[in-house]
């Protein structure tokens, strides 16, 4: 088996959704052909984000998601929020299964779950 080099996410608008994860992440576009973008970290060191074109809405909850450690919590949820993330859930004060952790939980554009963390 190889290692894990891209995460996939089915979304509905392409260039809305490419432009808002690339602002996230500050992960480069590659230029790719057909109805999907290919967002890579410029120093090639971390996952790749791969979004496809699909033209069904996603229903439901998510079975699966992105989760950010980051030096700032407010900092960093303010910053996804402007740019078009919507909180989801706020778990500041830890969990009973987790005191030590906290985290938000938001929503892209299209409502796809992910969370920003500092452990």
């Amino acid at each position: 088996m190889g290692r894990i080099f891209g995460v996939g996410i089915d979304v509905n608008d392409l260039e809305v959704m490419a432009t808002f994860w690339q602002a996230v992440t500050g992960y480069e576009r590659q230029p790719v052909e057909g109805p999907h973008a290919y967002l890579v970290h410029p120093r090639r060191t971390e996952v790749g984000l791969y979004l496809h074109q699909v033209p069904e809405p996603r229903i439901g909850k998510n079975r699966f998601h992105l989760e950010f450690q980051v030096p700032d919590l407010d900092a960093a949820s303010q910053r996804v929020s402007a740019l078009g993330a919507v909180m989801a859930a706020d778990h500041t004060d830890g969990s009973p299964d987790e005191p030590d952790v906290s985290f938000r939980v938001f929503a892209d554009p299209e409502g796809n779950l992910f969370c920003l963390g500092v452990l």
